[in-house]
């Protein structure tokens, strides 16, 4: 695990972030995940976190990555490669492109893309607040990922942030997750939940159904989100 500095400035507003800022950064984690596995190839799940400022969990105002690389993914992401998997089995195709495409389709979740890197919002919000999906089509882990790849999801990132300045959010979570190149397929994708203090009472938006029940109560809903973002994106 280690941290990737954003910049010398101490603080940055959520609507100050350029995309060279955001490019460097997400390249930086990217080189030292190379540098990592090259090493020790066996380590082969990474991925590249933020948490942005303190509703997020944010332990400074400082902006800066965090970065995980491990021989067997997390929780959740172990959860993905097996439903993948069991899709592949199932219907003989692979969910990421399916499901792009039947998104994209329908037009109710997907708000846009930049260059091949595509932005919904997620059918099954994680956060009381909505969560942005986004993939990274044809890339299935961060070690293929381009520097105009980096450069179209910071331009992108940066239009989501403008919709959360909009509806008054300055934090969020995000994690980019890895396929291992191995075994099941996946595609590079990206979730990013907006976090906020509910007010008057200053209280987190994560309670016991999040953290005990690994339910989610969500007050708005992925359709109403994506309509919201899809002038960012125009």
């Amino acid at each position: 695990n280690w941290v990737v500095v954003l910049s010398e400035e101490h603080f940055l507003p959520i609507d100050n972030f350029s995309i060279e800022v955001l490019r460097d950064g997400f390249i930086v984690a990217q080189e030292g995940i190379e540098r990592v596995i090259k090493k020790e190839p066996e380590m082969l799940y990474c991925s590249i976190n933020w948490n942005y400022l303190p509703q997020s969990g944010g332990g400074i105002f400082h902006p800066h990555l965090q970065v995980v690389i491990e021989d067997s993914p997390t929780t959740s992401h172990q959860k993905v490669l097996d439903g993948l998997r069991r899709y592949q089995t199932e219907k003989g195709s692979f969910f990421w492109e399916d499901y792009l495409s039947e998104e994209r389709k329908i037009g109710k979740r997907y708000f846009g893309n930049q260059g091949d890197i595509h932005f919904l919002t997620a059918f099954s919000p994680h956060g009381i607040l909505g969560e942005v999906m986004v993939l990274f089509s044809h890339r299935l882990t961060i070690k293929e990922l381009t520097p105009d790849d980096w450069e179209d999801f910071s331009q992108g990132l940066i239009r989501v942030f403008r919709f959360f300045k909009k509806k008054n959010i300055e934090s969020f979570n995000l994690a980019i997750f890895s396929g291992n190149g191995e075994g099941v397929q996946s595609w590079v994708y990206v979730r990013v939940c907006p976090r906020m203090l509910l007010t008057p009472w200053n209280t987190s938006d994560i309670n016991y159904f999040e953290k005990l029940h690994d339910e989610v109560i969500c007050v708005v809903s992925p359709e109403e989100m994506c309509e919201g973002l899809k002038p960012f994106f125009l």
